[in-house]
This record gives structure tokens, sequence and C-alpha cells, in this order.
């Protein structure tokens, strides 16, 4: 059928991934190398708890929640006000960043769900018409996304176009995780599609329904529907 070549890509495409992420040791590590040479050729001290690099490419993607506001601030503020409060501080698109919140039900969900599968491939509507296919890469609190096509031609070092770090400090007082989302390569991913990657990560490894499709990618690719997962975001299935 026509959708065999596809399965066939996907499973080979899995074996790669998985190989990768076990050859590291380290995970997503893996792909994030080279971190204090590319550091210091951009004039910046590499310091692990403020800085990420990413295939190269240094961003600013704070580990710790203090690093991004004072967390002693929020104490006093109920779970809505923290939420506002987050969202209103990435609502600047000029920063190319994107902020979510998730319920503490949610990001246990998220989280156990992206050790269990932690591959899955979106495709993002673009201006014009037609999609880009993106492969999310989980390990928790991070999620890297690469266009599908740079991670075929190399699985080891698809340079990440967007980010997410998952914020979980707040999880026994508010009841809530904190999301941010950096804009890494903005003439592949504009910030608006990183708000819509973001909502996509949240649907499919919250919802029950939406996540089968993330785990047969992982564990049944034989079984996983591209042409479903395209119906599901609006996007014409492709043609034999």
């Amino acid at each position: 059928t026509a959708s065999q070549p596809l399965v066939r890509s996907i499973a080979q495409l899995r074996i790669m991934a998985s190989t990768s992420l076990r050859r590291t040791g380290q995970g997503v590590w893996g792909i994030i190398q080279r971190c204090t040479s590319a550091a210091t050729s951009n004039g910046l001290s590499w310091q692990p708890a403020h800085w990420r690099c990413v295939s190269g490419i240094t961003m600013p993607s704070p580990r710790n929640l203090d690093e991004v506001m004072k967390v002693e601030q929020l104490l006093d503020k109920t779970k809505e006000e923290v939420a506002d409060i987050w969202m209103q501080y990435h609502s600047d698109p000029s920063k190319n960043r994107v902020g979510g919140v998730l319920s503490a039900a949610e990001y246990d969900t998220l989280k156990q769900r992206a050790k269990e599968s932690p591959l899955f491939v979106v495709p993002v509507g673009k201006p014009g018409g037609g999609f880009l296919t993106m492969l999310m890469q989980c390990q928790m609190p991070f999620v890297l996304f690469t266009s599908l096509e740079e991670f075929r031609r190399n699985p080891s070092g698809a340079p990440p176009h967007f980010t997410l770090t998952h914020y979980p400090e707040l999880l026994d007082s508010k009841h809530l995780a904190l999301v941010r989302g950096d804009v890494v390569t903005d003439k592949v991913v504009s910030v608006q599609e990183g708000a819509v990657l973001l909502q996509l990560c949240r649907a499919f490894y919250t919802h029950d329904e939406d996540y089968k499709l993330v785990h047969d990618f992982n564990h049944s690719p034989a079984q996983f529907d591209f042409d479903a997962l395209l119906r599901k975001l609006g996007h014409q299935p492709q043609q034999s």
C-alpha cells in the first residue's frame, strides 16, 4: 500500500534514534554536544545551570525555575495567578519564547509517557499550504524538535530548531508545572508554530486517545498510521 514505504522509514528512524540515544549513555545529552567550544566561540562563559548548547547552537534555557523568576515571590499566589504571571512573562513574541502550564496530573502523565515513548513525529502547517514534519525527542525535562529530513540524514547530530523545558518545582505547592519553549531557528519554526508544538506535545502525551499514535510510533511502527495523524491535525494525507 501507499503507506508501506513510510512505515519502513519510521521503523528505521525509530531504530536509528534509539541506537543514537543508547550510544551516548546520556540520551539527549548526546545531541547536546560541543557545549564549551561553541559557547566560547560565541563569547559566552558556559555554565551548565544557565545555558544549553545544542549541536553547536547556544541558547538561553535555564534548567531551574529560580533562574527564570524568583520562586519565593510566587509562594503566596494562587495557582491561577502563577499561571497568569508565567504566560504574561512569555507573551512578547520578539523574545522568541512561548510559555505553557501543565496540571500536576498532566505533567506526571507526560513524564511517564515521555520515558516510555520518547520519539514522535508532528506535521506543522506552513504558510501558503503544506506542512513540515518535525521529530520530537523527549528526555524530561527537555523536549527537542528537529526536522524529520535532517534527522534522517544525521540522526546523532541533527540540529534542534525548537526546544521545551519543563519546570516541576511548583508541583507540590501549586499543583502545576511550568513550560518554556525556545525558538532556536526562527527560519524553520516561528514563535506561533512553537506555541503549536508546545500544545501538540501536551496533547499527544497527556490525552489517552492521542497517545495511542505516539505509542504505536515507538512500539508498533507497522501499525502507525501517518495519514490518520495528518487527518487529526487537519492536513491532507499524502497521495500514493
